[in-house]
C-alpha cells in the first residue's frame, strides 16, 4: 500500500501538468507510457520478480530509461517527473558500485535538462533534488521491505539453528545420562543370567547393582521430564558410593564444597563427569579402591578428582572424536572455562581431574557491563541501513521544502521565519522518528506534536503562503504517535485541509492538488520509513526471544520423547530386576526367564537411545547452506555460492555442515565482513572440499571468552576422525579462508574413532 501511494503520486502529478500543455491525443499516449513505466517499476521493486528476471532486468531497466527520457522531446519538461521512478529502478537493480555512479550522473542529466528549459537556480536545484529524492524513496521502500523479509527469514533460521544446537546437546546428554547406564544394565544383566545356575548368591548381589543403576536412570529420566536437566553433585557422589560399594570397591569420599554455592551448569557437568568416571571404573578396570574428591581451589575453581587403582593401560587425554563420553564432557567443561585431564599418580593409579569455575552464572547486575548505547540503537547492518535511508529521506524533504520556500516571493524576514519553522519541525520529526526517543517522551509527545502542528499551519495563517510537504512531517508524526484510528483520520484531515485552504485562497487547481499530494505523500513516506526501522529494530530484539521459545518448546518435546521412549522400559527393568532378586533363591528357572526379559528390554532400550542420538546428530549441508544464505543476507553480507558436490555420505554431510555452521558463526562474531564466498566441490580423489572465504577478518583476533566454544580446534579433531582435514589462513587485506576436506563416502576399512575410555561396541552414536 505504501509503495502504491508513491507509485500513484508522481505519475498523477505528471498527467495533471501535461493536461495543461498538451492535447487529448498526446495525453492518451502519455497515459499508456506511464502505465508501462509503472509496470516496469513494480517489476524492478519486487525482489521476487527481479530474481526471476535475472540478467533480463538490465534490459527492462534500459527500456525504462528510454521511455523516461525519449518522450521529453514530445511532451516537454513536465514529463521529467517520471525520471524519479527511473532513478529508483537504477538504485534497486544495479550493483552497488555502479549504482551510485549512475545516481550522480542522473543528477547531472536532470540538472542539464532543467537548465536547458531556462529555469533559474532555485528551480535547477529543486527539480533534480526532488526527482532524485523520489528515486531514493522508491529505493528505500523496496530495500527496507526486503530487509524485513530477510530478517524474518533469518530469525526463523536462527531459531532453527538454536533448536539444532539444542538437539546436539540433547544427543550428547542422552548418551552421558543414559547410554552408560543402559550399557551397565546390559552387562550386569548378562552376568546375572550366567551366575544364576552356579552362584546364586553372587547373582543376587549383581541384581542389586542392576536395581541401583536402573533406579538412578529412571530418576534421571523423570528429572529430565520435569526440568531438562540439573544434576546434583551431592546426590551423584552418594550414588557413586553406593554403586562402587556394591561392586566391592573401597570408596573414599572427601568433599569440601558447600551445597548451593556452585553454579548450576558447573554442578551439572561435574556430576556428569563423576557418573562417567564411575561407569568407566566398573566397565574398564579391576579397581579395588577409588578416591573421590571435590574441593574449591584458591583460584575460584571447583576441582573434582576420581582416582582408582585398576587401570590396565596408560591414560590418554579425553578425545572429542565422536562427541560421546569423556570427550563430550571435556568440550562442555571448556565451554564453561574449565578443563578435563587424565594421568597417572606417582604410585601408578589412574586419575581423572575435572575443573570448572564455581561462579559461571550471570554476573550480578552491579558488575555487568552496560551495553554500548550505539550498539543497542543500531545493533545490525540492517538497522544501520534503515537509519541511513531514513536520514537521507528526511534531509531530502527538508531541502525540497526549503526550495519551495525560496521559490515564493516573500520578504527576507518572512523567508527566514519560514526556514526557522522548517528547522524546528524537522528537529521534532527526528525525535518522533526514533523509537527510544518516542518512548522517553511519554505524554510530552502530545506537546511536541502540538508544536509541530502549529508550525505547519502558522505560515499559512500569518503569511498566506502555501508550500508542498510543510505539513507532511506533521502527518507522519500523527501516524507515529497516535492510535491507529484517530491517527489515520487526522492524517486525511490535515492532508486535505491544505488543498482546500489553497483553493479558498485562490490558488490554481494544479497547485491545490500538489499541496495535498505532497503533504500526504511526505507523511506516509516518513511514517513508512520510521515504521520499517522500528520493525527491523524489533525483529532484532525479539529474534533471541524467538530462539529461546523454540528451544524451550524443543526441550519439552525432548522430555516427552525421552519419557515415552525410556520411562516404561526403565520401570520394567526395575520391576523385573526386583522380581529376579526374589526368585533366585526359590525359583532359579523362572529367575533365568525373567533375567532374559530384563536383558532383552535393556538391549532394546540401548538400541533406542542409539537411534535417537544418531537421528538428532545428523545434519544436512544443503540445509546449512540455505540457513547461511539467509542469515548472512540479513546481516548485510553478500554471499556467493558455488556448489556441485554430487552424492555425499551422511558422515561427510554432517561434519561439513558443522564446519560451515562454525565458519558462519565466527564470521558474524569475529569479523566485519561485507563479502563471503562459499564453494563446495568434489576433488579428483573423490573427496568433498568446502571453502569459506570472507573479508573483514582481524588477523590478531583470538576469542578467549568462556563462552567462545570449542571452535576450530574441535573441528580439526572431528574432521580427522572421519579421515578429513581442516586448513585455515589469513590472507592479504583482511581476508580469511577456511577449507575442509572429507572423503565423499566413508571407506569401510577406515577405522572408526575410538573413545579412549568407552568400549566402541557400547558407545552410543
Amino acid at each position: 500500500m505504501l509503495f502504491a501511494g508513491v507509485l500513484i503520486s508522481y505519475p498523477s502529478m505528471c498527467m495533471l501538468n501535461l493536461a495543461e500543455v498538451v492535447g487529448l491525443g498526446k495525453l492518451f499516449w502519455a497515459g499508456v507510457l506511464i502505465a508501462v513505466l509503472c509496470a516496469l517499476q513494480c517489476a524492478h521493486s519486487s525482489s521476487t520478480v527481479r530474481g526471476r528476471l535475472g540478467r533480463c532486468a538490465y534490459l527492462t531497466l534500459a527500456a525504462q530509461g528510454v521511455l523516461t527520457f525519449l518522450p521529453l522531446t514530445v511532451f516537454g519538461f513536465y514529463w521529467v517527473t517520471m525520471a524519479g521512478l527511473f532513478v529508483g529502478s537504477v538504485l534497486v537493480v544495479l550493483p552497488p558500485r555502479l549504482t551510485w555512479v549512475l545516481f550522480g550522473l542522473l543528477g547531472v542529466v536532470l540538472l542539464a535538462v532543467t537548465v536547458h528549459h531556462g529555469y533559474g537556480w532555485v528551480e535547477c536545484v529543486y527539480w533534480p533534488l526532488g526527482l532524485e529524492g523520489c528515486g531514493f524513496i522508491v529505493f528505500g521502500l523496496s530495500h527496507l521491505s526486503k530487509r524485513i523479509r530477510d530478517l524474518r527469514d533469518a530469525r526463523t533460521e536462527l531459531a532453527q539453528a538454536a533448536v539444532t544446537k539444542e538437539r546436539l546437546a540433547f544427543a550428547r546428554d542422552v548418551n552421558d545420562l543414559l547410554g552408560s547406564s543402559l550399557s551397565a544394565i546390559t552387562l550386569k544383566s548378562e552376568l546375572v543370567r550366567r551366575l544364576i545356575p552356579t552362584r546364586p548368591d553372587r547373582a543376587v548381589d549383581e541384581v542389586a547393582g542392576v536395581l541401583t543403576v536402573s533406579r538412578q536412570a529412571l530418576s534421571n529420566v523423570r528429572a529430565v521430564t520435569k526440568g531438562y536437566r540439573d544434576m546434583s553433585l551431592e546426590r551423584e557422589i552418594t550414588s557413586a558410593r553406593e554403586v562402587l560399594d556394591s561392586a566391592d570397591v573401597d570408596v573414599r569420599v572427601r568433599t569440601r564444597v558447600t551445597v548451593g554455592t556452585v553454579d548450576r551448569r558447573a554442578e551439572t557437568v561435574l556430576a556428569a563427569v563423576l557418573r562417567e568416571a564411575v561407569t568407566n571404573v566398573l566397565r574398564h578396570s579391576r579397581a579395588t579402591t577409588c578416591d573421590i574428591t571435590a574441593a574449591r581451589t584458591d583460584h575460584g575453581m571447583i576441582r573434582l578428582s576420581v582416582t582408582n587403582d585398576g587401570a590396565a593401560s596408560a591414560p590418554r587425554a579425553p578425545s572429542e572424536g565422536d562427541g560421546t563420553g569423556l570427550g563430550s564432557l571435556a568440550a562442555r567443561l571448556r565451554a564453561l572455562g574449565g578443563g578435563l585431564t587424565a594421568d597417572r599418580t606417582a604410585d601408578g593409579r589412574f586419575r581423572l581431574v575435572a575443573e570448572v569455575p564455581a561462579e559461571h552464572a550471570e554476573a550480578p547486575a552491579a558488575h555487568r557491563r552496560r551495553p554500548n548505547d550505539r550498539a543497542s540503537l543500531f545493533p545490525t547492518p540492517a538497522s544501520r541501513t534503515a537509519l541511513g535511508i531514513s536520514v537521507a529521506v528526511l534531509l531530502d524533504y527538508v531541502a525540497t521544502i526549503a526550495m519551495n520556500i525560496l521559490r515564493r516571493d516573500m520578504s527576507a524576514t518572512a523567508t527566514l521565519a519560514c526556514l526557522a519553522a522548517l528547522a524546528v519541525s524537522a528537529a521534532i520529526q527526528c525525535v518522533h522518528f526514533c523509537p527510544r526517543a518516542r518512548r522517553r517522551l511519554g505524554r510530552r509527545a502530545y506537546v511536541t506534536l502540538g508544536v509541530q502542528g502549529v508550525l505547519a499551519y502558522l505560515p499559512i495563517v500569518v503569511l498566506g503562503q502555501w508550500w508542498g510537504s510543510m505539513a507532511g512531517f506533521f502527518c507522519g508524526s500523527l501516524l507515529l504517535l497516535l492510535p491507529a484510528r484517530p491517527a489515520w483520520a487526522l492524517y486525511w484531515v490535515v492532508g486535505l485541509s491544505l488543498p482546500v485552504s489553497a483553493y479558498v485562497g485562490g490558488q490554481a487547481g494544479s497547485w491545490c492538488y500538489y499541496y495535498g499530494q505532497s503533504t500526504l505523500l511526505c507523511g506516509i513516506v516518513v511514517y513508512a520509513i520510521a515504521h520499517f526501522y522500528d520493525v527491523i529494530w524489533q525483529l532484532h530484539r525479539t529474534r533471541d526471544g524467538l530462539a529461546r521459545a523454540a528451544v524451550a518448546q524443543e526441550r519439552l518435546r525432548f522430555a516427552r520423547d525421552l519419557h515415552d521412549l525410556l520411562g516404561y522400559s526403565l520401570s520394567s527393568i526395575t520391576l523385573k530386576s526386583e522380581l529376579v532378586r526374589r526368585l533366585i533363591p526359590v525359583r532359579p528357572e523362572q529367575a533365568m526367564a525373567e533375567a532374559d526379559e530384563v536383558l532383552a528390554v535393556a538391549r532394546q532400550s540401548l538400541a533406542d537411545v542409539r537411534t535417537v542420538v544418531s537421528g538428532y546428530r545428523d545434519l544436512c549441508l544443503e540445509d546449512e547452506i540455505s540457513s547461511a544464505r539467509s542469515v548472512l543476507c540479513a546481516a548485510g553480507i553478500a554471499l556467493y555460492v558455488e556448489c556441485a558436490p554430487g552424492p555425499v555420505g551422511p558422515e561427510a554431510d554432517t561434519v561439513l555442515a558443522t564446519v560451515l555452521r562454525e565458519a558462519v558463526t565466527n564470521l558474524l562474531r569475529h569479523s566485519k565482513a561485507r563479502h563471503c564466498t562459499l564453494a563446495v566441490a568434489r576433488t579428483s580423489d573423490d573427496r568433498v572440499r568446502l571453502t569459506v572465504r570472507n573479508d573483514g577478518a582481524a588477523p590478531a583476533h583470538r576469542d578467549t571468552s568462556p563462552d567462545g566454544g570449542s571452535g576450530l580446534g574441535n573441528l580439526v579433531v572431528r574432521l580427522a576422525a572421519v579421515g578429513g582435514r581442516l586448513m585455515y589462513e589469513h590472507g592479504e587485506n583482511g581476508t580469511f579462508r577456511l577449507t575442509a576436506e572429507v572423503p565423499a563416502q566413508r571407506s569401510a576399512s577406515l577405522p572408526a574413532p575410538m573413545d579412549p575410555v568407552n568400549e566402541p561396541e557400547l558407545a552410543v552414536r
